[in-house]
């Protein structure tokens, strides 16, 4: 008897020994879950405020706010799967630890909501990124949820960088956000799918997931980069209204070049909001990716990956970079290597402006000559230029062919508004006229520059040089051309290409001799510059900013005369003097005329650094050539600073100059216009244009 009571005791003793190492055991294991998601979620909490803090330093010193945001995302995708991962695997095992897996449960769902207003945070200032897909379900119904939880993490796998799953228990009474979101979407009853706010009441399967997916995507993906820049330089209502759209659509019944019906396509689509029609220039795009050109299959890739419409940009971005490293460009390679990857790429950054020279002034100067400066141009040059204004013109209609190749026009929007005999397009506008004028007199080569890569930087947009240092401004309003391809909210690649500020990577890269574009910003000048020290001549008709480079030496021309002398084209080269006792009439921009009617003041200006020149500012504006004339008489004048632009300020000044051979013009961004481009033809000995190389001389010098 007393055996069995031992062994009875020593039976008690085991068995409770076990259950007591059982319990302390699941305690431990309890603990040890505890710690392994408090763990997930410390690191998902980690990342959010590493996201925050990423987010409030690019705003605060600039930077592509968007992609950081899409990087962050994809992490914190991953991190809160993992910790519904975890809470769904020890939840339901917990002896001891209930209140702590409740209390985690609890966060989780807050987490969730917290992601869930990030996501769209992120598609309102970014244009629209994520598909978020809410999966209200019944916790105690674990067939459903569980089979439903599977076929959300199939689509998630199918859609990484796409879709957000968010899983909320219908019935957690402890987060009244839960209640808030269920009665948003009208929730009565579970499961219930919500995708991009419809809403769906049984189980979804993987199939009917992906449909719905992908017609959304086919949307959302549509230019999403271009939706969310900044049109403010154009008003959009007025382009409409005007002859602009009407004149888009005749050229896209005439366009026989696939790049030109691509890109009047994604025009018009962007003009009047149809993105349908942005997505009908794919076919086109397409067809261009068996072209031979390389610069102009790249930019196919790179309009592929830029509009989207349902087509993964990465892998499109991915083909432009080869192309890219084929040519030689490889700083462009990587940086679309870096997008497509979804990093940051390096920033390379020195930010050029225009320098100004010291005037040589001797004792004995009692001349100044001003349009002695000039560039000679045979049939062995190369000249690169702008496509704006040369190949194409958006605001005229006129887009019938390839950014690369194709008629050079000489008559651009103007012809909407100037009846044909003011229209003079016997002479020819802007870039496109005098270039046209320059290659009959030369046999030079052109080659037009398209596509040129921009990055925003501190809230500017900048171009590169040749080694992918991003050097140059390039203001607002040319980056937002409606052919221009959005790739990030921070780089661009701009088909239609305006100013010599865009030309530079291009100018180097093709040996060019001679670049031809626009002058109208201080970006513009310092590219210039940067050419000429290079050994890369540059011929700005529009000059408004190239004062800021006056008596630098740089070898540039601004609203020069062309003429022909023998086999070549002869740009610049026809010099007045000016004494510098004499009075000059410098015109200034009155108020509410166009800035360029300052360039003038701007030129003599900088005079006034140096010494002081007898000079009188009249401000006037469009047909106002009357008041430099009255003032010229006014103060006993035959010297005239000023623009002209129209046919009642050539009629002026003509006579004005023919009155007397003393009588003397100064003509500043005013050669890429019919009339003054005739003024400096017609009097040759008494016009001149915006020399930045002007001499001071003796009176000896003058009569030699």
């Amino acid at each position: 008897m007393k055996g069995r009571n031992q062994v009875f005791i020593t039976s008690l003793i085991l068995t409770i020994g076990v259950f007591l190492i059982g319990i302390f055991l699941s305690y431990a294991l309890d603990y040890l879950r505890v710690n392994e998601v408090n763990d997930v979620i410390s690191e998902y909490e980690l990342g959010k405020e590493a996201y925050l803090l990423e987010q409030n330093f690019f705003d605060s010193l600039g930077g592509d706010t968007c992609s950081i945001m899409q990087r962050r995302i994809s992490q914190l995708k991953a991190e809160i799967q993992d910790v519904g991962m975890e809470l769904a695997k020890y939840s339901s095992k917990t002896l001891f630890k209930g209140f702590d897996f409740d209390l985690m449960k609890h966060k989780y769902a807050l987490l969730q909501l917290r992601f869930l207003a990030t996501i769209e945070d992120t598609n309102r200032l970014c244009g629209k990124q994520y598909i978020p897909i809410i999966h209200f379900f019944d916790d105690k119904d674990t067939l459903t949820s569980e089979r439903q939880a599977y076929i959300l993490t199939e689509i998630n796998e199918e859609f990484p960088k796409e879709v957000v799953t968010i899983s909320l228990d219908f019935n957690y009474d402890k987060e009244p956000l839960i209640k808030a979101m269920a009665l948003k979407y009208n929730v009565t009853k579970v499961p219930t799918i919500i995708i991009d706010s419809q809403k769906y009441e049984r189980v979804l399967y993987t199939g009917e997931i992906r449909t719905i997916v992908k017609d959304i995507l086919a949307t959302i993906n549509t230019d999403p980069y271009y939706e969310s820049s900044d049109l403010a330089a154009f008003d959009l209502q007025s382009v409409e209204e005007s002859d602009t759209l009407a004149a888009l659509y005749r050229s896209l019944n005439t366009a026989s070049d696939p790049l030109a019906k691509g890109d009047l396509l994604i025009s018009i689509g962007r003009l009047i909001g149809n993105s349908s029609l942005v997505c009908g220039s794919l076919p086109y795009f397409e067809s261009v990716l068996n072209s031979s050109d390389k610069e102009a299959k790249a930019l196919a890739y790179e309009t592929i990956a830029s509009i989207g419409c349902g087509f993964d940009s990465s892998s499109n971005l991915f083909k432009a970079a080869d192309i890219w490293d084929e040519i030689g460009v490889h700083f462009r390679a990587q940086i679309y290597r870096d997008i497509a990857n979804g990093n940051s790429p390096k920033l390379n950054f020195a930010p050029a402006d225009p320098v100004q020279g010291n005037m040589s002034l001797s004792d004995d100067s009692k001349y100044l000559m001003i349009g002695e400066s000039k560039i000679v141009i045979s049939k062995d040059d190369v000249i690169v230029s702008q496509v704006d204004r040369v190949l194409r013109d958006w605001l005229g209609g006129q887009m019938d062919s390839s950014p690369f190749e194709g008629p050079i026009l000489d008559v651009f929007s103007e012809r909407f508004t100037y009846p044909e005999k003011d229209l003079r397009s016997d002479i020819g506008w802007h870039e496109g006229g005098r270039i046209k004028q320059i290659l009959a007199y030369s046999g030079a080569s052109l080659v037009p520059s398209s596509g040129t890569l921009v990055r925003k930087i501190h809230d500017n947009w900048y171009a590169p040089n040749e080694e992918g240092v991003f050097m140059f401004e390039v203001p607002p309003d040319k980056v937002h051309y409606p052919t221009t391809r959005f790739l990030r909210n921070d780089f661009a690649v701009i088909v239609d290409t305006h100013g010599i500020n865009m030309l530079v990577e291009q100018a180097v890269r093709k040996n060019a001799s001679v670049v031809i574009g626009c002058c109208d910003h201080p970006g513009k000048i310092a590219a210039a510059q940067y050419l000429s020290s290079k050994g890369i001549r540059t011929i700005c008709f529009t000059d408004k900013y190239l004062p800021l480079a006056l008596f630098s030496g740089s070898s540039v021309l601004g609203s020069p005369p062309v003429k022909h002398v023998q086999d070549f084209a002869v740009v610049g080269d026809q010099p007045v003097s000016v004494n510098l006792s004499e009075v000059i009439i410098v015109e200034d921009a009155a108020e509410g005329a166009p800035s360029y009617y300052d360039t003038p003041k701007r030129y003599f200006d900088t005079f006034n650094d140096y010494m002081h020149l007898r000079t009188v500012v009249v401000p006037a504006g469009k047909d106002e050539a009357y008041k430099l004339v009255e003032a010229a008489e006014l103060f006993n004048s035959s010297v005239i600073a000023a623009r002209i632009f129209t046919r009642d300020e050539y009629i002026s000044y003509s006579r004005w100059l023919s009155s007397s051979p003393d009588n003397r013009i100064i003509l500043f961004h005013s050669a890429s216009y019919p009339y003054g481009y005739l003024l400096l033809k017609e009097f040759p000995d008494q016009a001149s244009f915006d020399d930045i190389d002007p001499v001071f001389v003796s009176s000896a010098e003058v009569s030699t």
